[in-house]
Parts: structure tokens; sequence; C-alpha cells
């Protein structure tokens, strides 16, 4: 079975050139990831069609605690210094009970 991946940041640099990289090695990886807004989602689903999108932000608690759960790696491509969002992918990690990956990118901007 295809691992299931949720990337935070994903319409942003480091977000974006991972699920860029992840789907030209992997297409048939079940990829999800995190919009602010509608027009961020539309445009990430024309060019990858494939990838599952998931409204809301990083102050979204309940959104990224059931995305978490469901999810075999996180990669946290946003905010590196957002502690309530990384509280809530943890909590989501440990609920899911089949010991997800959370990989955390440090941010690009000063």
């Amino acid at each position: 079975m295809a691992p299931r991946i949720f990337i935070t940041g994903i319409t942003g640099y480091i977000g974006g050139q991972v699920l860029h990289s992840l789907l030209s090695k992997h297409p048939d990886y079940q990829i999800r990831g995190l919009v602010r807004n509608e027009e961020q989602g539309q445009k990430l689903a024309a060019k990858y069609p494939s990838v599952q999108i998931i409204k809301g932000d990083l102050d979204s608690h309940h959104i990224l605690v059931e995305q978490a759960k469901e999810a075999d790696v996180i990669i946290q491509a946003a905010d590196s210094d957002h502690n309530p969002s990384l509280t809530s992918l943890i909590q989501g990690l440990s609920q899911g009970g089949h010991g997800g990956t959370l990989i955390q990118v440090s941010g690009c901007a000063a």
C-alpha cells in the first residue's frame, strides 16, 4: 500500500519542491496538502490533481490532529516556529496507532 503523506506549507517554496519531487518519483503516493484558502487549493489541484486538498491553517487544531492520525508521514514545511501546530501534529500521530513519522523542516525566511 502506498504511504499516506500529509504536507503543511505545500504551496510554499520548500513544501512545493518536496511535493514535486515526491510525485515525480512516486506518483502512487497518497498525498494530502494543507492550504489556507480556495485560491491556493485551486492552483494546487490544477497542477497536481492527485493531491487531496485540506483547507485550514496552522491554528486548525482539529484538522491537523485528524490528518496526522491518518498519515504515515507528515512533512511540516510551514512555519517552523509555530509550536501549536507541532503539538497538534504530534497529538494526531500518537492517536493514529501506526507509528507515523514527523519531519519538521526549518523555514527559509530570515
